[in-house]
C-alpha cells in the first residue's frame, strides 16, 4: 500500500459493521454516542421484525429502537441488514421487510451480513467455499452434527430471496480474519463470485471483533501502528451488545481508552458501504476474481478460525 491511499491524505481506514444480535437501545447508544463524539461514523445492522429464533434483541418494531436508529442515519451512520430477523422467516415476510425497511427509513439496505444459522442466509454454510473447501467444510459439519440449510439463494427454497437481494443489496459479507488490516487479507474486496452473481453483486471480509474482549485485543496499540503503516483497511465485525457497555451505563475503560487512541491517528472513518465503494472504483471495472484467489483466500479463513477455535474454543 502506498502512503495517502485514501481521501484528504488519510493513512488507512477503519470501520465496523455492528451485527444487531441482542442490541437494545440500552446496550448500545452509549456505544453510538462515542462514536459520534469521536468522529467515526460505521454500519449498524438492524432486524425488522421480532426474533423468533434461538437470539434476542430489539427491532424496528420497537418504537424507541426505531428513533434510535433514525437517528443514526440522520447523523451519517450507516443502516444495514442482519437478515430481517433472527430465526425462520418465508419468502412472503423477507419481501415484506425489505418494504417495511424502506417505508420506516426511506431507503432499501444496500448491505447484508448473514445472521448464523438463519435457514434464508444467502450462499451460507458449504456454498460460502470453492471445492475443496466446501468438501472439507461438509465433513466437519457432520462430524459437529451442525444442521445445513438450503439457503435463500436457493429458488425451491420456501424462503428464497436471491431476486430480491440481487435487486437491493450491493455488498453481502463473507469471510472474517483474525488481521486486523482485512485488505491485506482479502485485497481484492469488494468483488465478484461468477457462480453467486444470480442473487449477488459483492463480496467482502471483515476482521474479527465479535466480543468485547476481541475487538479491544484487535485494536491494540500495535496492531493500530502496524494497520498505519501498511495503508491499510479494517472493516470490524462485532456485537456492540457484547458487554461494550457496563451495567451501569458507562463504556468498558480499555474498548473507550483505545478507540481515543485510533480516533487520534490519520484514519478514513467511515461507514463500511462507503470504504467499499472507494474500492471498488479502485479497481476500475476489475471486480471479478477467480477461483485461485477465492480458494487461496479461503485457506486464510480456515487456518484463522483453527488458530481462534483453539485460543477463544469459539
Amino acid at each position: 500500500m502506498t502512503e495517502n491511499l485514501y481521501p484528504d491524505g488519510k493513512k488507512f481506514a477503519f470501520t465496523v459493521f455492528d451485527d444487531t444480535d441482542g442490541s437494545t437501545v440500552e446496550n448500545v447508544k452509549p456505544v453510538y454516542d462515542f462514536l459520534e463524539e469521536i468522529g467515526l461514523t460505521t454500519t449498524k445492522s438492524v432486524w425488522v421484525f421480532p426474533p423468533r429464533g434461538r437470539d434476542a434483541g430489539s427491532c424496528l418494531q420497537d418504537a424507541e429502537y426505531l428513533v434510535f436508529i433514525k437517528h443514526l442515519a440522520s447523523r451519517g451512520f450507516e443502516v444495514g441488514l442482519h437478515n430481517v430477523g433472527d430465526g425462520c422467516f418465508s419468502r412472503k415476510e423477507i419481501i415484506e421487510g425489505f418494504g417495511v425497511f424502506r417505508n420506516l427509513l426511506g431507503y432499501y439496505p444496500a448491505i447484508h451480513a448473514n445472521h448464523v444459522s438463519n435457514p434464508d442466509n444467502l450462499y451460507w454454510w458449504g456454498r460460502r467455499f470453492e471445492w475443496p473447501t466446501r468438501v472439507a467444510y461438509a465433513v466437519a459439519s457432520r462430524c459437529l452434527k451442525r444442521r445445513v440449510g438450503v439457503g435463500g439463494e436457493e429458488p425451491s427454497s420456501p424462503c428464497f430471496w436471491g431476486d430480491i437481494s440481487k435487486k437491493h443489496l450491493k455488498y453481502i459479507r463473507n469471510l472474517t480474519f483474525n488481521d486486523i488490516n482485512t485488505l491485506k487479507m482479502d485485497p481484492r474486496m469488494p468483488y465478484e463470485v461468477d457462480r453467486k452473481s444470480e442473487c449477488s453483486n459483492y463480496w467482502f471480509s471483515s476482521s474479527d471483533g465479535h466480543t468485547v474482549d476481541e475487538f479491544i485485543e484487535l485494536i491494540s496499540s500495535s496492531n493500530l501502528d502496524r494497520l498505519e503503516r501498511e495503508g491499510g483497511a479494517c472493516i470490524v465485525y462485532t456485537h456492540f451488545s457484547s458487554c461494550f457497555v457496563r451495567a451501569d451505563g458507562s463504556l468498558h475503560p480499555e474498548f473507550e481508552s483505545r478507540m481515543r487512541d485510533l480516533a487520534s491517528r490519520q484514519g478514513w472513518f467511515v461507514p463500511v458501504s462507503t470504504l467499499l465503494d472507494y474500492l471498488e472504483r479502485g479497481h476500475a471495472g476489475n471486480v471479478r476474481v477467480g477461483f485461485f484467489y477465492r480458494f487461496g483466500i479461503e485457506i486464510r479463513w480456515f487456518i484463522d478460525r483453527v488458530f481462534k477455535k483453539m485460543r477463544t474454543n469459539r
